[in-house]
């Protein structure tokens, strides 16, 4: 799959960033850019339809959230994920990461960021779907996601170095979960 330009990449994390911090945001601008992603088909919601944006994100979420940006930017768009991603990921023949703990519905999210090596496991051949992702691990992927190696950084400095390069917003990033709203 052909990758997004640096500048797509910087405004996808952005976007990623801004949307997800657990930073003081006014409503009105919480559901506008919920009502973004809705539109744009990167956020569904629930069963029900709910987005549940008070409620911390989970690692499995995340995965659904990068794909789902990463696919937008192909000449097929979501649909291309739709119609063959999610069938090439979902195919065990495919697959080359060994978690043992991923639902069904994710394993193609995750099983696609695993192999971009935007997400790694937890040990153990874990993936902890529905662990809350936290600060550092937000900006650890927003900083893979946009090339950036890690030789001056890990994850323990990762929301300092993606402040510094102008990815995560200056504050905001000190919380103990990123919510999804």
């Amino acid at each position: 799959m052909k990758r997004t330009s640096f500048i797509s990449r910087m405004i996808a994390v952005t976007l990623i960033c801004t949307m997800l911090c657990s930073t003081a945001y006014a409503a009105g601008e919480v559901d506008t850019a919920a009502n973004y992603l809705v539109e744009h088909g990167i956020f569904v919601g629930d069963g029900n339809g709910n987005l549940n944006l008070d409620q911390g994100l989970t690692r499995a979420e995340l995965a659904v959230i990068l794909t789902r940006l990463d696919y937008l930017s192909t000449p097929g768009g979501l649909e291309e994920w739709n119609n063959g991603g999610q069938v090439y990921f979902s195919d065990p023949a495919n697959q080359i990461n060994t978690f043992t703990d991923i639902p069904a519905w994710a394993a193609p999210f995750i099983e696609y960021c695993y192999q971009r090596s935007l997400m790694v496991g937890v040990g153990d051949n874990r993936f902890d779907p529905n662990g809350k992702v936290n600060p550092q691990m937000a900006a650890t992927v927003m900083l893979r996601y946009c090339g950036i190696r890690d030789t001056d950084w890990n994850y323990q400095t990762s929301v300092s170095k993606a402040q510094s390069v102008g990815i995560a917003p200056a504050d905001g990033m000190d919380g103990a979960i990123v919510l999804r709203g």
